[in-house]
């Protein structure tokens, strides 16, 4: 193994240095390298870091864009928003690697979790390994699971998610998922926003590529990855069950069925909206509410349970599919009103029910009344987000005949879904 003198000198065996050296290039590219160096310590986790210390393994954004030049610097205190913004590869997930444009975001994120001691020793190696030319005759793979194999000899590893946010859609899911990505136990996906695996990539894909958009993970850490479709895929509960763990947890948002249906069919046609870049001028909320009945109305004027904005909201038959599968003990469900006005006590309950540490208290959570939004700030106060809604279409307002139509059509899954949680709705009844 490699280890520091007293003198500080690194001395490791051949094959150590192989091993060490094949690591953090791995994360580059394969373009040509930019001498840096790597002299200070790494400061706590969390804090940004300084300027030499910056000097390390990553991708500036002109290297995103203009892969003709790598730099063997610059972790620094560059955002991963940053790389975020960068279009997504579709197409890298069904390799066995992270897109080549998203690697610096795992870099950065294992990085940020080595003690000082183990940053250093890790950065000095890391500047051998540019000087070895057989390295650049391995595949991306062969750089990825080396790389994999080092970042474990310290303790952070890439593993299948622990919990998976199953759904469902337009129910919170998203701003659930932004209270736990700074959950300093909980990491997400930041490659992928939603993994999408178990529903319409699961059979042009294969498990390593599933694996390869997750997070690298210190030991006191769990991985959350979401994607709402899964609560309606069918196939679903049972390749979870295979291909990630039988003991798998999940997280399950939902709301008010008739309005997560308006609200999802909202969202639809927005996108639509701005896919083909054109405003809906003369849309009010009357007409949108015309448009969505023919959507959800058979012929003959009766509630179409085919239709997915109607489907999804029937709650009762797709979670008896999971039931099917897993214990409801490894269900945690929540309310869509409760995460958006009063989310700390449902985050304190999740917490519990993931097993990690509390982290979130009331100061974080503050009203803004000039918004109608509920901001959430960080520890040192730093503002992160304001939940609200900004769209481009007139949310429908569908006649009260219709309201009535889909109350009286889900009241008796409605019903159903509060035998199979053992929870109360308000909106059963309505």
């Amino acid at each position: 193994m490699c280890y520091l003198s007293e003198g500080m000198a690194v001395n490791c065996t051949k094959r150590d240095i192989w091993i060490f050296l094949l690591v953090c290039v791995l994360f580059l590219s394969y373009h040509a390298y930019y001498n840096g160096r790597c002299q200070s310590p790494c400061e706590k986790r969390r804090q940004p870091l300084p300027s030499t210390y910056s000097r390390l393994v990553g991708i500036t954004e002109a290297s995103v864009l203009n892969t003709s030049e790598w730099y063997v610097a610059c972790l620094g205190d560059r955002k991963e928003s940053d790389s975020l913004q960068v279009g997504l590869n579709d197409v890298a997930i069904l390799k066995e690697f992270p897109p080549l444009d998203k690697i610096d975001i795992l870099v950065k994120q294992a990085f940020l979790r080595l003690s000082p001691e183990k940053a250093n020793a890790f950065c000095a190696n890391a500047l051998l390994i540019l000087k070895e030319e057989s390295y650049w005759s391995l595949t991306v793979t062969e750089r990825w699971k080396f790389a994999l194999k080092i970042f474990a000899t310290v303790g952070i590893r890439q593993r299948l998610p622990d919990v998976i946010g199953i759904g469902v859609k337009k129910s919170g899911s998203s701003a659930l998922r932004l209270y736990l990505a700074h959950h300093p136990n909980i990491r997400l996906p930041d490659i992928y926003s939603e993994a999408h695996y178990f529903d319409w990539k699961y059979f042009m894909s294969n498990k390593e590529s599933y694996m390869a958009m997750m997070p690298l993970l210190a030991e006191d850490e769990i991985c959350y990855e979401k994607t709402p479709r899964y609560f309606v895929t069918s196939t679903a509960p049972t390749n979870i069950a295979r291909d990630v763990s039988p003991r798998t947890k999940f997280v399950i948002c939902i709301r008010d069925p008739v309005k997560r249906a308006l609200s999802d069919w909202h969202h639809e046609q927005t996108l639509l909206i701005q896919r083909k870049n054109f405003s809906c001028v003369g849309c009010t909320a009357l007409s949108e509410g015309i448009r969505f009945t023919e959507k959800i109305l058979t012929k003959n004027g009766e509630v179409d349970s085919q239709s997915e904005f109607i489907d999804t909201s029937n709650y009762a038959r797709h979670f008896e599919e999971w039931l099917q599968v897993f214990p409801f003990s490894q269900f945690f469900i929540l309310k869509e009103e409760d995460i958006r006005n009063n989310p700390l006590p449902t985050l304190q309950k999740l917490e519990k029910f993931l097993g990690v540490p509390r982290y979130y208290k009331q100061e974080m959570f503050v009203y803004n009344s000039t918004m109608n939004a509920t901001c959430f700030y960080e520890d040192d106060h730093e503002l992160i987000s304001c939940l609200r809604l900004q769209n481009a279409l007139p949310h429908p307002e569908p006649n009260e005949t219709v309201i009535k139509k889909m109350r009286d059509f889900f009241r008796p899954h409605n019903k159903r879904f509060e035998e199979l949680t053992g929870m109360k709705f308000e909106w059963t009844d309505l």
